[in-house]
């Protein structure tokens, strides 16, 4: 049977073409017309309640306060560096519930992960629809890293990420490229590992924590029985059931803190320990497994958990139930008894206990550590009776102590390191970030070696007594003159390469940095970084240069999770390095749209309206559009993750500016300087923090100017360069939510408007200018969407960024348009932006994968599926100089060859006869890019994927 298969390649979707743009606007603006105003009438009423609730929620959000706060604050009072994490909670909350329900993410995605087993959907094709970009030398945030048990050499390593799932790399001594394990899905938070001590083959993986407020929510447990090669889904059951007593109590096994394989007498038992959040916003207030939090075993692969209930194992008990201990950190001693150390539960209870067990059932408290909060415990290897323990303290710094008595007296403490950056204090190596970085190792072999992270890494070979920093985040201040490694900051694991304890890899938000001679680590530069191809990297943004700005290649620019604004600049098809344009976190980021003369810019930020800076490539000059220096309330107006607009016309910058309950915007006029003009604008009609702008393309003179806002609200300004804008409220009747996105279409009547909101109608469409909406949620699940891109080629075809990849219609015409995933070639990720460049390439910023890029096109190809099984037929290289090899393993006969580029034209032809066996073809000299090979036959079609490089 024949199926249209979406011809794209560099990354995207291939869309029909069958009308032109005319009789399909035609359409939609017809199908628009059809919201009558009884309908708006019925739904006025509800949506105003849904309103009401929605800004209750917003108001009383847990997180009001402390996304006030600066990073110095947020650390002083304990809580995680980052807010985007708290600022997507607030932004994606049900308004009838005040819940986030990540859950719907996590089991949509297993519903569709059983659906490709059996059905094939237009995006879901054999042939990559997506093609990744890089970075290929930036890592991102890690927590896991695990030597392969069953590599002789002891050179293999699997690297679990924050939110890019499960990878691994060959060999760790060298820069060879990390390669993703299928089977972990790359939007899980990877926080743990363990292999079976009876079985090299079989391993446990954790997924979620509860350092981060709770929000990087994982999916339980995951087994491998093949060395880490295939992962399946472990179901644990868990205790307790989903219940509202005055709260919300949802039940199920979201954070898994630590995991350990235990052997017990030649049988193995798995203990995980499982925690717990709390979000006070809700309606009622949202409890994430906290009945469920506590110490889990199983004796029988996974199959089967029970909870440890013992009486000393309770932290709190409320409303007749016991809320159980979280286990922080699970570890065996010299003689292979268990231990674990705890960290504080959503009452703020149960943290510094350090429990010990001898048979795997039976728990003794046998230390309590007064005030302490996350702990982390380290045994010797060789001495049964001697631990440290390092732990954060109510006073949010850390504390370090070691017992040689294993507890039968108070631990000793050691006084910390001195980390030489002046801006971190001599008592808080962690930089008031205990609660997030804080690991300690030490050396398999000496006890007296010991090893602490933090924002830096140091080192100690006598217990503690003294200490060596071994690397810098930085080269500011006195770091400068250390002549250590310079490494990333925020410190998370450490791994020893087995039977080599002087080499070792660290896990930090940079990614994965391998140690060569830690013995030497305090006076070299011995620790270099091992990223390539670990593509983690978590981007808020992206901006795209136009190919009509004269820079050679692939152009852009986006904003990354503590590792700056990368420019990807002159790059080639695939994947490739990047270099940070601007550090700290990234933000939005622009390229110029429209040049004229000199008009060759990129704009990037760090947070706020902090630190706005341009670069014009033309004239190789940087010019600052606004700091502390210039405009001191810029360092906390507007959101973290800053929502911008870029009028490229007239090279004014847009952004949220709001302070408190005062929503505004702030206009850069002139970005180019030398002279920039700073205005704040402001309107009653501006009732919420704006989240979304958008700059119309249609209007050159003057701005037209989309802001979608917090609070559901959508206003057009136009003349917004001028000094008396015009502000129109066009928010949709049955508007409820958060705006993600505003984008204009095929012409500036032609508005999308998606929301990030559970619980809500995502997306939004207008054919004239905002007078009337129509619905276009159609069969799109319950999950958030971010982004929205209309295709340029054919208006009936949208793509959308949601919290689960891409996903497309090309039925947006419909009154309930039919929705699909465009899964092929990128992972389950968190799609922040799209972008779409003048010649209909789109790119697409992840949250955990980097960047992906493609094109939309107008060309249609036909397949026959059934007539081409796997293995019958192969084109190779893929990525190649325009030399491929076809083989075949049976006889087709005459068969013709038709190699399209990305705009649908053809550019190759030939006619061979494709017997059992291999044959040479040239494909002509062409220029470097994706195309797609179309190979067609009596009964027969089938399309491969190539990428020519020359």
């Amino acid at each position: 049977m024949k199926k249209n298969l979406l011809l794209s390649l560099c990354a995207f979707l291939v869309f029909t073409y069958g009308n032109s743009q005319t009789t399909e606007n035609q359409k939609l603006a017809e199908n628009n017309s059809k919201t009558t105003a009884s309908a708006s009438v019925k739904t006025d009423r509800k949506t105003k309640i849904l309103r009401k609730k929605h800004a209750k929620f917003l108001a009383n959000s847990p997180f009001k306060k402390t996304l006030q706060l600066s990073k110095e604050d947020r650390k002083a009072a304990g809580l995680p560096p980052n807010k985007y994490y708290e600022r997507q909670w607030e932004l994606s909350i049900n308004p009838a519930t005040g819940n986030t329900e990540q859950t719907n993410v996590l089991q949509l995605q297993k519903q569709l992960d059983e659906e490709r087993l059996t059905n094939r959907t237009p995006g879901d094709a054999s042939d990559n629809n997506w093609v990744e970009r890089g970075p290929t030398n930036v890592g991102g945030r890690t927590r896991v890293l695990l030597f392969d048990p069953n590599d002789a050499t002891n050179k293999r390593v699997f690297a679990g990420a924050a939110s890019g799932g499960l990878w691994v790399k060959t060999d760790i001594t060298t820069t060879t490229a990390w390669t993703r394990v299928a089977g972990v899905p790359g939007n899980l938070n990877v926080s743990c590992i363990t292999v079976d001590p009876n079985n090299s083959n079989i391993w446990y993986l954790g997924t979620g924590e509860q350092y981060t407020s709770g929000d990087a929510v994982g999916n339980g447990v995951y087994k491998t029985s093949d060395g880490g090669t295939t992962w399946v889904n472990v179901p644990v059951s868990y205790a307790g059931t989903t219940f509202t007593s005055g709260d919300l109590f949802l039940a199920g096994i979201f954070y898994v803190q630590d995991i350990i394989a235990w052997n017990n007498a030649g049988n193995t038992e798995i203990f995980i320990g499982v925690g717990s959040a709390i979000y006070g916003s809700a309606s009622p207030n949202q409890w994430s497994g906290a009945e469920q939090a506590g110490l889990y075993k199983s004796v029988n692969g996974g199959t089967t958990w029970t909870r440890n209930q013992d009486a000393n194992m309770v932290a709190t008990a409320s409303g007749g139930k016991n809320y159980y201990v979280i286990p922080n950190d699970l570890e065996k001693d010299a003689l292979g008894n268990l231990w674990f150390s705890s960290t504080r539960t959503i009452f703020g209870t149960g943290g510094g206990r350090i429990y010990k067990s001898t048979n795997g059932t039976t728990w003794t408290l046998e230390e309590t550590i007064a005030n302490a909060r996350r702990t982390e415990l380290e045994p010797s290897s060789t001495n049964a009776n001697k631990f440290y323990v390092l732990y954060q303290t109510n006073a949010t710094v850390p504390a370090i102590g070691v017992t040689t008595d294993a507890f039968a007296t108070a631990p000793t403490t050691i006084t910390q390191p001195d980390d030489a950056d002046t801006g971190i204090a001599a008592t808080d190596f962690t930089r008031g970030q205990a609660f997030y970085d804080l690991m300690i190792e030490c050396d398999p072999t000496n006890d007296a070696i010991l090893y602490i992270g933090g924002i830096d890494l140091f080192r100690s070979t006598n217990s503690g007594g003294a200490w060596t920093q071994i690397s810098k985040w930085s080269n500011n201040n006195n770091l400068a003159a250390l002549t250590c490694s310079l490494v990333h900051a925020d410190q998370h694991v450490m791994s020893f390469r087995p039977g080599a304890s002087n080499e070792a890899v660290f896990g930090n938000d940079g990614g994965v940095f391998y140690a060569s001679n830690l013995s030497s680590a305090g006076t070299s530069a011995v620790i270099p970084s091992r990223n390539a191809s670990y593509n983690v990297t978590q981007f808020y943004s992206i901006g795209v240069a136009p190919t009509t700005n004269g820079m050679a290649g692939d152009n852009f620019v986006a904003g990354a999770q503590d590792n700056g604004s990368q420019m990807f600049l002159n790059a080639g098809a695939g994947a490739g390095a990047s270099a940070q344009a601007q550090g700290g976190d990234g933000a939005y980021s622009f390229f110029d749209q429209n040049i004229v003369g000199t008009d060759r810019y990129r704009i990037t930020n760090y947070v706020y309206n902090l630190s706005i800076n341009l670069y014009n490539y033309a004239t190789s000059t940087s010019t600052v559009i606004n700091n502390a220096t210039i405009d001191p309330t810029g360092n906390s107006y507007g959101d973290f993750i800053c929502p911008m607009g870029l009028d490229s016309s007239l090279d004014i910058l847009y952004s949220d500016y709001t302070t408190g309950s005062t929503y505004q915007i702030r206009r850069y006029a002139d970005v180019k300087g030398p002279t920039i003009t700073r205005t704040t604008l402001t309107n009653a009609l501006l009732t919420g923090e704006p989240t979304a702008f958008r700059v119309s393309k249609y209007t050159t003179a003057s701005t037209t100017l989309l802001v979608g806002c917090q609070n559901g609200r959508l206003l057009l300004v136009t003349n917004a360069d001028g000094a008396a804008p015009t502000w129109t409220n066009i928010t949709g009747a049955s508007f409820v939510g958060s705006i993600s996105d505003v984008e204009f279409g095929a012409t500036e009547n032609d508005i999308f408007v998606t929301f990030h909101n559970y619980g809500v109608v995502s997306v939004w469409y207008s054919a004239n200018r905002g007078v009337t909406w129509q619905n276009k949620e159609g069969n799109f699940p319950n999950i958030p969407v971010k982004c929205i891109l209309q295709n340029p080629l054919n208006p009936l075809e949208v793509i959308i960024g949601t919290d689960l990849g891409v996903w497309y219609t090309n039925t947006f015409s419909a009154a309930s348009p039919t929705w699909n995933q465009s899964y092929n070639g990128m992972s389950d990720v968190k799609v922040t932006d799209l972008q779409v460049r003048n010649d209909n390439a789109v790119y697409a910023a992840t949250y955990g994968r980097g960047v992906f890029s493609g094109v939309f096109t107008s060309a249609v190809l036909s397949v026959n599926e059934n007539e081409i099984t796997a293995g019958e037929f192969n084109v190779y290289p893929t990525v190649n100089n325009g030399n491929v090899t076809i083989s075949s393993s049976k006889y087709f006969g005459s068969t013709k060859l038709n190699l399209f580029d990305m705009t649908g034209k053809n550019v190759y032809s030939n006619t061979i006869s494709l017997d059992n066996s291999e044959q040479k073809i040239n494909l002509g000299n062409l220029s470097s890019g994706n195309y797609i090979l179309k190979i067609s036959g009596n009964n027969f079609e089938a399309t491969k994927k190539l990428i020519i490089n020359n």
